[in-house]
Parts: structure tokens; sequence; C-alpha cells
């Protein structure tokens, strides 16, 4: 029989558990192929599910984008009514980028997604409140 020792399973791992629970409705949609949290992710994500204000920064690619739509998104659904998530960007090419990446996750909810550049006026394919 193994000790339990050779079981000891990480801090950051139950903080993940934590997480993923308390996202239990977007979860799936946002980090189905990531696995694991990031940091950035581990330290914002449930101040943001309290309902606080919090600033995010971190290097690029460290999962910021999805540390701040994913509990924003849950949130939403929680209350049951339509919010306005207004999330800027310093150029439009990231615009583009973060609007084709939140595409999947937003929609496979039920949810609109729309950008707004000085390019593109996009109009949502569909209200949050027709699903």
């Amino acid at each position: 029989m193994a000790h339990r020792d050779e079981f000891d399973i990480s801090d950051d791992y139950m903080t993940d558990v934590a997480i993923a629970e308390s996202l239990s409705r977007t979860w799936a949609a946002f980090f189905h192929a990531h696995g694991r949290l990031t940091e950035v992710q581990r330290r914002s994500m449930p101040t943001i599910l309290d309902g606080n204000d919090v600033l995010v920064t971190s290097p690029t690619a460290s999962g910021k984008t999805e540390a701040a739509c994913a509990p924003l998104v849950e949130r939403m659904l929680r209350t049951g009514r339509e919010w306005t998530v207004l999330y800027i960007s310093p150029t439009r090419a990231l615009v583009n980028d973060l609007f084709r990446r939140l595409c999947g996750p937003v929609e496979s909810l039920g949810l609109a997604i729309r950008r707004r550049t000085g390019d593109s006026r996009a109009r949502s394919r569909r209200s949050p409140a027709s699903s």
C-alpha cells in the first residue's frame, strides 16, 4: 500500500480544481484544451468571480484573455441577464485575433460576441437574450 507522501497533490492543482468547479458553465468552453491554469489565471479569476475590480497584467500568451473573459461570462450566465463586456485592445490586429479566439467559446455558450474597430462594426449574430 502506498504512503500518502507518494501522492502529494500540489496546491496549484487543488486551486485549479476549485476554480474549475466555480466556473461550472464556462470551464469546458474556455479551458477544455488547456488542462491546467496559468499563474495569472489562478491569481485573477477568483477575484473577478467575486465581483471585484482587478487589473490583469502578465506576459504575452500567459492566459490573460481567458483569465478575464471566462469569469465575466460565468457571472453573466449566473445572473440570467444580458451584460456588455468591453474588452479594450491597443491594436486592430489584436482585436481581430481576440475576436477569432473568443468566438468559439462564447458562441458555444449561446452568447453573442462582436468587435468594434474603425474598420469593422460587425453586428452580433445572436442576442444573449434569445438563447
